[in-house]
């Protein structure tokens, strides 16, 4: 989960929910000051829809994060057998480090290379599976910031005209 976090999908993701959050955020500043009845209504209002948006938010969020953990758990499988199988290697090194220097060196050479190469297809096949979810859940964010949008357009023009 925190190769995610860290990866370019993961941030983005991130920066995105933020930027969101930010703008519902200053919305309702805005609109907290002093303001007439109608206008308070339309705060609280305001409020809700907002609170929905966040619960429906951190629900595609606990759904994708979901969605990813098998493979987290796979990647995480994968790089503990491959820690294990350069363990020998390894323990060889420490026990005949003067015989078998050079053996071992080309031995943990490849080793390292097949690690690179399956850690390099495990993480290739983890953002192959993962961007279908993150252009998903852009989706389902754009639509609801769209969709709180539109449903703050008759409010501000209520406001304008009062």
């Amino acid at each position: 989960m925190e190769l995610i976090r860290k990866s370019e999908l993961g941030q983005e993701i991130n920066s995105r929910i933020g930027l969101s959050l930010v703008a519902a955020s200053s919305y309702g500043t805005e609109l907290q000051k002093p303001l007439p009845p109608a206008a308070q209504e339309l705060v609280a209002k305001l409020r809700t829809d907002t609170e929905l948006l966040v619960q429906t938010i951190a629900g595609d969020l606990r759904e994708l994060s979901q969605r990813v953990q098998p493979y987290t758990e796979e990647l995480q499988q994968s790089v503990e057998e491959l820690q294990a199988g350069l363990a020998p290697y390894a323990e060889g090194l420490l026990q005949q480090a003067e015989q078998r220097a050079g053996t071992l060196r080309r031995g943990a050479a490849t080793g390292t290379r097949e690690l690179g190469e399956k850690l390099q297809q495990s993480v290739e096949e983890l953002r192959s599976q993962l961007g279908p979810y993150a252009q998903e859940l852009s989706g389902r964010l754009q639509q609801h910031v769209r969709e709180f949008r539109q449903g703050l357009e008759p409010y501000a023009q209520e406001l304008q005209g009062s």
